[in-house]
């Protein structure tokens, strides 16, 4: 059985008054006394959330990784299939930075077609948890703009190499190879 005994001390911290607490619950009952500071007593109720927020966090980061090697594949892999335009387009006089542009503007319709349906969806789904969540508010904007924000600067990554990549094709040999 377990008896929780609060002390508020007018000066100074209750942990000085540990000893002659302990001493007068022992005159009249010799009982196991432990004491602990509020801060200690809460950290500990909350162990158990703090260990699921970090996993959640840790999900949420490989998910992002995750997200985009899979975006970095479909891209390099769009842009092998049209290798021979790039080429033509260079041949045209296409400059490497025209290239670039062309491959990350389809990286960021997808990227934008996806935060655009996510949002969406995000919206629509707040409304099923507010009394699950306690202090955080569903439809924060911060927290939307954020993880648009995240996922842009991920697509962005995920798409520059492959990107790069094309701009660096030589049209002679591409030319040459079909």
């Amino acid at each position: 059985m377990n008896i929780n005994l609060n002390v508020r001390a007018r000066n100074g911290p209750p942990a000085r008054l540990a000893k002659s607490i302990a001493s007068a619950i022992a005159s009249i009952n010799p009982l196991a006394v432990r004491f602990r500071p509020l801060s200690e007593q809460i950290d500990d109720s909350l162990a158990r959330e703090r260990v699921v927020a970090s996993l959640a966090g840790f999900f949420g980061i490989l998910a992002l990784l995750v997200a985009g090697l899979g975006l970095y594949a479909v891209t390099a892999f769009s842009v092998s299939r049209r290798r021979m335009e790039i080429g033509i387009r260079m041949a045209l006089g296409a400059s490497s930075r025209a290239v670039v542009r062309l491959v990350l503007l389809r990286v960021s319709m997808l990227v934008g077609a996806g935060i655009l349906a996510g949002m969406t969806v995000s919206v629509w789904a707040s409304g099923l948890v507010p009394s699950m969540l306690y202090g955080v508010e569903p439809r924060n904007p911060a927290v939307f703009v954020t993880a648009a924000l995240t996922l842009t600067a991920v697509a962005t990554v995920a798409g520059f190499l492959p990107a790069w990549r094309a701009a660096r094709t030589d049209p002679m040999i591409v030319l040459r190879a079909e």
